[in-house]
This record gives structure tokens, sequence and C-alpha cells, in this order.
């Protein structure tokens, strides 16, 4: 028998140790459907829901404070068979490529666009409070003039601040007093400890870095404006576009788009590519769509703020913790912005300090407070910084230096 002969075509073996080939697909063949109720489809919500009236506290396995996570997800079934839209390939009206500030606080003195005007498909080009908007049919030959600009930058006092220098600046804040967050004991217990360890940590700038480039497009008219734009922030992005374009808020339409991941960068009360993508529009007079690539966001976007946390414990002659002393030094995303009064209290920021001295989850950190007792001493002292860079939420923004600097002190205590 040859080998041709010992697989049958059903692809099960017909000879000894023959491998089976799959099964041929049938004309109008449809693979099986995924099993609804492991992504939450109707199936899993009739069993969520119960045919068993008489069991209120649990359905199937289920408990009742738990029943509502089987409801399906608006989503889910477009990300899965990659039918989500997101903003970025769609709008394809006037692109305009972002070339970002080279330093925060600068301007632009003025700019040469011969050779960028040559670029097939570059149509104009004006400058922006934020930098250069090149106008074009796409976004390639944006890019392509863009990198033919000749611009002259009056960087301002921002060109003299660098990661040193900021450092030094922190350092010096955190050996000042601060404002207290948080005190429990007299401060003098920290010195007369009779064992004591100092911690010094610092967490830098960091880019949120989404997954989808920043984009925005606008379409204004005289009396009212279209925005499509993944956001996190609509109601602040309608106030600042309506306040750009010299229009009511009602008269301002917000299509929200799918993210492409947001992290706290689409949500910042400066709605800095909003208001930007409504200037060029307002300028042009034309629907435009702005695009800042991921390395104009990494230089000129908003960051999570460097943080400064300078941590003192004292033990007694047992070894056990009796004192705690945190001192933060750090920017604010609140102060100096609409939320300011709602946000901060007696000067301090809520935000830049959960988690160090207990805001949102309890009194202070669970294993500070399970060890210092009776008499001991837990301090949060904060000293805020007023810079020109500007900083956004990323998250939980204290607990990403806060648990750091507590883990690893926690190894050393």
């Amino acid at each position: 028998m040859s080998d041709l002969t010992t697989i049958s075509r059903g692809g099960q073996p017909v000879a000894g140790g023959a491998f089976p080939v799959p099964r041929r697909r049938r004309r109008g063949y449809r693979p099986r459907r995924q099993k609804p109720h492991l992504w939450g489809g109707r199936r899993g919500c009739r069993q969520a829901a119960g045919p068993d009236k008489d069991r209120p506290e649990e359905t199937f396995g289920v408990p009742a404070h738990r029943q509502a996570a089987a409801s399906p997800r608006f989503s889910g079934k477009g990300e899965w068979h990659g039918k989500v839209r997101y903003q970025c390939p769609s709008s394809r009206h006037g692109d305009r490529c972002h070339l970002p500030l080279p330093v925060f606080g600068g301007k632009v003195k003025s700019f040469t666009a011969d050779k960028a005007r040559k670029v097939p498909g570059v149509t104009d080009m004006v400058a922006v409070p934020s930098g250069v908007a090149v106008i074009a049919s796409g976004f390639w030959p944006a890019r392509k003039g863009r990198e033919l600009l000749e611009i002259i930058w009056d960087e301002g006092d921002g060109a003299r601040l660098a990661t040193p220098l900021l450092r030094k600046e922190y350092q010096a804040l955190a050996a000042r007093p601060g404002t207290v967050a948080r005190q429990e004991g007299t401060p003098a217990m920290v010195a007369e400890a009779p064992r004591r360890i100092e911690a010094e940590y610092e967490v830098p700038f960091l880019a949120h870095a989404p997954m989808e480039p920043l984009n925005c497009f606008v379409d204004l008219k005289p009396d009212r404006c279209l925005i499509k734009v993944g956001t996190q922030f609509q109601t602040i992005d309608r106030l600042a576009a309506a306040a750009v374009a010299g229009l009511k808020p009602e008269q301002v339409e917000i299509e929200t788009a799918y993210l492409g991941g947001g992290f706290g960068r689409r949500a910042n009360p400066a709605s800095d590519f909003v208001g930007e993508a409504v200037v060029v529009a307002k300028l042009v007079k034309k629907p435009v769509k702005v695009i800042w690539t991921r390395s104009d966001d990494l230089k000129g976007g908003y960051y999570r703020p460097l943080w400064l946390d300078r941590i003192g414990a004292g033990f007694d002659a047992a070894g056990k913790l009796i004192s705690w002393r945190h001192t933060i030094v750090g920017q604010s995303i609140a102060v100096g912005t609409p939320f300011e009064n709602d946000m901060t209290k007696d000067g301090v920021d809520a935000a830049s300090v959960e988690g160090a001295a207990g805001a949102t989850s309890g009194p202070c950190p669970a294993w500070i407070c399970g060890t210092c007792r009776d008499g001991s001493i837990v301090r949060t002292n904060i000293v805020m910084v007023r810079m020109i860079k500007p900083c956004t939420p990323y998250e939980k923004i204290s607990w990403t230096g806060y648990s750091f600097a507590h883990g690893i002190t926690k190894t050393l205590v």
C-alpha cells in the first residue's frame, strides 16, 4: 500500500500510525461560535438571572452582588472581531501634523516654509501657541513638510530646566518645613528614637505613551463646532473648545471615539490637543484633524509628575517601629486648575498624598499603623512645587510613587 492510500478523506488513519489530516470544510461551513457565557453573552445573562426565583442570594453559583458581571460588554463583540473603529484612521479631511515646542513655555519667533511648500500635498503652514501647524492632504505629506521647516524658537525660562537641577531643588525643598497632611504624636520622637533609618526615593517624569497617538478632528462653523476625538474629559474639552472658538458650550458637539489608550493623558484640564485643533481650524477655516506623533507626545506632552520621597523610621531598643516620617515633594495636578477648590484643603492636595496620608484607604498604610501604636508618630509632610512643565493624571499618581517608596522601605524596616 502506498503512502497516499494510508489516509482517508475523513481525516482518520486507515493504516498503522498514519497522521490524520483535518476534514475539508464543506461549502457553507460556519465555525462553531464561542460559548456566549464565556464572554457574558445571552446565555450568561439567562444564567445570571436564573429560573429559580426562590434563590435571591445565589443563582447557579453566582453570588447576588456579582450577577451583574454576566451582562455583555458594550464593545466586547466589536473588539473580539476587530471591527472597532478608532479615531485616527477615520475623518480623512485635511490632516495637520503637529510640530511641538522644543521646551515648555517657549514660543515661535519666526519660520521659513519655502522648502516645505514644495512638498506635494502641503497646502498651508500656520504658527499656533504650541508650535507650528503643517496642513496637508494627508499625514505623510504633512510630516514631510514639517521636517523641511526652518524655525527660530524663543525657548524662554523653560530652557534651563534639567533633571539634575530639578533633583537638587527638590532635595533642598525636602529639608524645609512643609504643609502637614497628617500627624499623630510629637515630631521630636523621630530624632529621639534609639535607632533610625533614613531613605530617599525619586520617581521621574513619566510619559503616558498611549497606544494610539493623539488626534482630534474639528469641523468649525460660524454657529457650531463638531469635534471627533477619543477623550477622557468631555466636559472640560467642550468648555475649552467653546472658549477658543468663541461659541457657547451648547454649540459644541463632541463625538467620543474609542481611546486607543488614555491613562490620564487625554484628561488634562488644559485640553491641550483639543484646544489646539480648534485653533488650527479657526485659522485655516476648514475641517482639520490634528495628529501628534508618538515622539511629539513623549517630548511635548503632559507627564505624570516628578516626585521625591524622603522617609525616616525610628525604632526602640527592641527593634519595634515607633516613629514614621514621610516628606513628599512634587507638583500638584490640581493646583492652578478649575479643580483646585474641590481637591485641595488647607493647602494639601488630596490626590498627592493618598496612599501616604491615607486619604482614600484608611488612616495610613496598614503595615505602618499596625506597628506604630501608643505614643508613636505617623507624619506626612508635603511640599508643593510650581513649574512650567505641565502634568496630568496617570491613573493613581500618588500610588505610583508611594507604593514604590513604601515597598522598598518596608524591606529595610
